[in-house]
C-alpha cells in the first residue's frame, strides 16, 4: 500500500492494514461496544506495560499503572470528542 493510500485509509476510520483506527475504537468503546474497548487494550496493552516499567523498574507496580491505565481510560471514554 503506497503512503497515499494509507493516509486514505486512516481519514476512511481504518489503518493501512484494514484494522478500526483507535479513534473509532474509543468511540465505538464510549457508546459501550466491549469488543473495541478489548481491542484497544490489546493493541497498546505491551507498551503500556513497558513504558510503566521503565518508569517504576518494578514489575508489580507496572502491572497495577497498567491496569490503572487502562481503568482510567474506560471511565473517561465517554467524554472523548476527538
Amino acid at each position: 500500500m503506497t503512503q497515499e493510500e494509507g493516509a486514505r485509509a486512516e481519514t476512511a476510520g481504518t489503518t493501512s492494514n484494514g484494522e478500526p483506527t483507535d479513534e473509532v475504537l474509543l468511540r465505538a468503546a464510549a457508546h459501550g461496544d466491549h469488543a473495541a474497548f478489548t481491542a484497544l487494550v490489546h493493541r497498546h496493552r505491551d507498551r503500556v506495560y513497558a513504558i510503566c516499567l521503565r518508569y517504576f523498574r518494578d514489575p508489580t507496580d507496572a502491572q497495577d499503572a497498567t491496569q490503572e491505565t487502562f481503568l482510567a481510560l474506560h471511565r473517561g471514554a465517554g467524554t472523548f470528542t476527538g
